[in-house]
């Protein structure tokens, strides 16, 4: 597996990981008042944890292969970071297409605030998810 197929790969399970537990907690959170303040700061801390993760990943993938840590990428893998980039801004604009639709039917600010992390949360598992996916076909 290449230095850019184990980055991809992380950055997928720790998106999923990190803010699918933050939307889950949000979802569970009793919905008759708006969200505390915690659940903003919660969020920046979401931010760091990815962060932090995602450095530790790259560090220890560039200690255990440092040659292919330096490689330049090649077409192939702007190819596939193209590609996986194209998947999930099509999913991004859509979904939030549907938002400004629902929006319109009586979401109020703080949810509409929420929704849309979550779908740009969600457009970067899928571009992550699509990049690990084209590095493992070989596309």
């Amino acid at each position: 597996m290449s230095f850019r197929e184990k980055i991809a790969w992380a950055a997928f399970i720790s998106t999923v990981l990190v803010w699918g537990s933050y939307f889950a907690a949000l979802l569970l959170y009793n919905h008759d008042r708006h969200p505390p303040f915690t659940f903003f700061i919660a969020f920046i801390g979401c931010i760091v944890v990815q962060a932090v993760l995602m450095t530790g990943v790259a560090i220890a993938g560039a200690m255990a292969s440092p040659g292919d840590a330096r490689a330049p990428i090649d077409e192939r893998e702007r190819g596939i970071a193209r590609r996986a980039t194209a998947i999930a801004y099509y999913f991004l604009i859509s979904a939030v297409l549907v938002l400004i639709a629902v929006m319109h039917m009586g979401i109020d600010l703080i949810q509409t605030i929420f929704a849309l992390f979550a779908v740009v949360a969600l457009a970067e598992a899928i571009r992550y998810g699509a990049q690990a996916i084209g590095y493992r076909r070989g596309a």
